[in-house]
């Protein structure tokens, strides 16, 4: 096992469980929305002008956004949302670093979403999708050479 994946491990089981139930800013259904947004954001977004290695970790990070997505729209109707109602934007060619930006607008959601998540099923979604959010973001910059200024943007300084 990685240090990458105890890392990971160990912040879904940190974020799942801790603290007490915090006030929701908005329904569990319209944080999901946007955390779906992105996440498609992120799944439609295929780096221009980058070859072997680095196109097949942009291509791995692109599938296990749209898993990613697929579980966020399945939550979303669960919590009587229409999760037809995040944009799905079709695929698209754009700026590697264009695509690592999404990847860390991807992150933000996450983060911003958790204190809306109620019940420990939503809160362990939430930590799983911030942790996987950022090992993809992480995995994508380095492959592609962009380093990004703030590794967990969405959390306070």
């Amino acid at each position: 096992m990685t240090r990458r994946a105890l890392l990971a491990g160990g912040a879904v089981a940190l974020l799942a469980g801790c603290g007490e139930e915090e006030e929701v800013v908005a329904a569990p259904a319209d944080a999901m929305l946007r955390q779906l947004a992105a996440e498609r954001a992120l799944a439609a977004a295929m780096p221009i002008g980058v070859s072997g290695d680095a196109a097949e970790t942009a291509r791995k990070v692109s599938a296990r956004a749209r898993e990613r997505a697929e579980r966020l729209a399945a939550a979303v109707a669960a919590e009587g949302g229409r999760p037809h109602d995040a944009p799905q934007p079709p695929d698209e060619r754009v700026a590697p670093e264009e695509a690592v930006a999404r990847g860390q607008e991807a992150i933000v959601a996450h983060v911003v979403a958790l204190p809306s998540l109620t019940g420990r099923e939503l809160r362990e979604l939430g930590a799983e999708l911030v942790a996987g959010a950022a090992g993809d973001t992480a995995l994508l910059s380095d492959a592609l050479g962009i380093p990004v200024e703030d590794p967990f943007p969405g959390t306070p300084q």
